[in-house]
């Protein structure tokens, strides 16, 4: 009696071993693989394994914009021999900034002051203002340059010049060179100029500005020469108009220890 009761109990172990192993194996079989879905398929077709589907992120809600590129400037073969031309050009000038050699400097500079290819006299630009003081007239020129980038280039080493120059007659000369045509200047440059001639004494700003006053034309630089004038001479003075300006300015040149304005009649 006891050994059938071992016997029924061992039939139903190995029984429930044999019925563990075979679910296992089915489940096992039935699990999808790494990186795919299976899918629903019928009876006696092979299973189809899908990619799984991977949705990307959200974009941000204010993406950073992907920079614009250049448009790439094609040479043409007059580009190059231009290019090839103003190598040569410009290669003594080159030599001379190399060894830092300042009459080379100056002469190779001046050489390409009216040069008609605007970058020969950028180059010239960049000499005269590299060789300091000694290239402030050559500056002074190229002020009144067509090319408005060129102009500028030169206004502002010729100004930086001047302000630390100490020798009054030698500022006055260089702004009579200045000013040759003033209304041909830009707005920026005239107004440092005007500042300029307060730092000259009152007489001898008197003078420049009077022969400036006489040869502009332009409605807004008579405005800021009068007004400069105004500083110089007799600050409680107000001048309204170059007309009435000139023969005041010309009378107190003459006598300014002892000048009296004129009074003027009241209009009847």
């Amino acid at each position: 009696m006891r050994r059938s009761i071992l016997f029924y109990i061992g039939g139903f172990l190995l029984l429930a071993a044999v019925c563990t192993t075979a679910f296992l194996h089915v489940v096992k079989k039935n699990m999808p693989r790494p990186n795919t879905v299976s899918t629903s398929h019928a009876v006696g077709q092979p299973v189809v394994d899908a990619p799984v589907l991977i949705i990307p992120p959200k974009p941000d809600d204010d993406p950073v914009p992907a920079p614009t590129p250049e448009p790439v400037k094609i040479q043409t073969p007059a580009d190059i021999e231009r290019a090839r031309r103003l190598e040569a050009l410009v290669k003594p000038w080159q030599d001379a900034m190399d060894d830092n050699e300042d009459n080379a400097i100056l002469r190779e500079s001046l050489k390409l002051i009216n040069h008609a290819d605007p970058e020969a006299r950028a180059k010239a630009v960049e000499g005269l203002r590299w060789l300091g003081p000694k290239g402030m007239v050559g500056l002074a020129n190229m002020m009144y340059d067509h090319d408005p980038d060129i102009a500028k280039d030169a206004a502002e080493g010729w100004i930086d010049e001047m302000r630390d120059m100490d020798d009054d007659d030698m500022k006055a000369a260089l702004l009579d060179l200045a000013t040759q045509n003033v209304d041909a200047l830009d707005e920026d440059t005239f107004t440092d100029l005007m500042f300029l001639f307060l730092d000259l004494p009152e007489h001898l700003a008197a003078t420049k500005l009077l022969a400036i006053l006489k040869s502009s034309n332009n409605p807004d630089y008579i405005e800021e020469i009068l007004q400069t004038l105004h500083s110089v001479v007799l600050p409680d003075e107000h001048f309204e108009t170059k007309a009435k300006t000139i023969p005041f300015i010309e009378a107190w040149l003459k006598d300014p220890a002892n000048f009296d304005k004129p009074k003027e009649k009241d209009d009847e």
